[in-house]
Parts: C-alpha cells; sequence; structure tokens
C-alpha cells in the first residue's frame, strides 16, 4: 500500500548521494515541520556522520537519531574510517554535543536511539554534569 506522506531527509544526507533523492524533500538545519500538531524542528548533528539530524520536540525534547545512545555516544569512526578521518569526527562529534546538545539546556529531555524497545529507559537530561545513564559523571562537577 503506497502512502501519501512526503518523505524528507536532511539536506547533508541528501549531498552523501542517494538514489531515490529526485523522490526526497530536502529538510535544512533549523527548519520547523509540523506532525499531528507537534513542532519538530531539525538540528544538525554532525559527527557520528556528517549527515546525522536530530528532531527537537516541541523545544522541550531532543530524539538525537544515532549521537545519542541511552549509555554513551556514537562512534565517530564509521564514516571515515582512516584514523585522521576518525579524529576529524571525534572532533565534530565533540563540538556537536557540546555547542548543539548541551546549548538545549538542562530542562530538554534526551531522547536516545538503541534504547531497549520495551522502554525501560528514562529520558535524560542535557547536562553536562550527567554522563551516559543520566547519572552522575565521573570526575568533579564543572560550572
Amino acid at each position: 500500500m503506497a502512502s501519501a506522506a512526503t518523505l524528507r531527509l536532511s539536506e547533508a544526507a541528501l549531498e552523501r548521494g542517494l538514489t531515490y533523492a529526485d523522490r526526497v524533500v530536502p529538510v535544512a538545519d533549523g527548519e520547523e515541520l509540523t506532525v499531528g500538531g507537534v513542532t519538530l524542528r531539525a538540528l544538525a548533528l554532525p559527527g557520528h556522520t556528517t549527515d546525522m539530524t536530530g528532531l527537537v520536540i516541541e523545544d522541550r525534547a531532543l530524539i538525537g537519531g544515532d549521537s545519542l545512545f541511552a549509555d554513551g555516544i556514537a562512534r565517530p569512526d564509521l564514516q571515515r574510517g582512516d584514523s585522521e578521518g576518525a579524529k576529524e569526527m571525534a572532533l565534530m562529534l565533540h563540538a556537536t554535543l557540546h555547542g548543539r546538545v548541551l546549548a538545549l539546556g538542562d530542562d530538554t529531555v534526551l531522547l536516545p536511539c538503541h534504547a531497549p524497545p520495551w522502554g525501560s529507559h528514562r529520558g535524560h537530561r542535557a547536562s553536562p554534569r550527567h554522563g551516559p545513564g543520566g547519572g552522575p559523571r565521573a570526575g568533579p562537577a564543572r560550572s
């Protein structure tokens, strides 16, 4: 059964190349979409891949794509597996986490990917004082 839904992908994903790009409408970083009365904002989250994009829901929660997991962060070495490329992607991921995710504020709930399908994880807060799993990070907290 065919759907009348519009297929949307990030502009960065389209730049990487797709065989069906002619059937896709690009979504720009910061662009707002409305789904069932809920506002979603595309947020570029490069680092795992250059085209990783998350969705900010009503400025209250972030679906982090493959950038954030329930127990850690994405691997930066998959798109560019050589050591120099992996280093560049790791720096990009670090900048994304600190400059984009943490900038959302402590009240933003992080909804990670690769979470148990039964929903046993809890949403985590976007706070540098919390490490993987939402608990206190090892070492002294930063002000």
